[in-house]
């Protein structure tokens, strides 16, 4: 498991029983290219809208594919 970025916060609840991480973000995009990565899924909570933006410049940097299982808009900002 590498460390990712929390954009979006933690949610009231659950952040009652999880700790976010200490220390900085995981070079996302370099680790997709060492790991040959084809596709990734994006299957984040409903409302991390800013995360999602953040993991698709990720993926367009290591030249992977990307599913989005979550409606967020990230094909245009209009």
């Amino acid at each position: 498991v590498q460390r990712g970025m929390t954009h979006d916060g933690i949610g009231r609840y659950t952040s009652e029983i999880i700790t976010k991480a200490d220390g900085g973000t995981d070079d996302v995009a370099a680790i997709l290219k060492e790991r040959e990565v084809d596709v990734v899924i994006n299957y984040l909570p409903v409302g991390s809208e800013e995360a999602t933006k953040w993991y698709v410049e990720q993926v367009l940097q290591a030249g992977c594919g990307f599913i989005n299982c979550i409606p967020v808009f990230i094909a245009s900002g209009e």
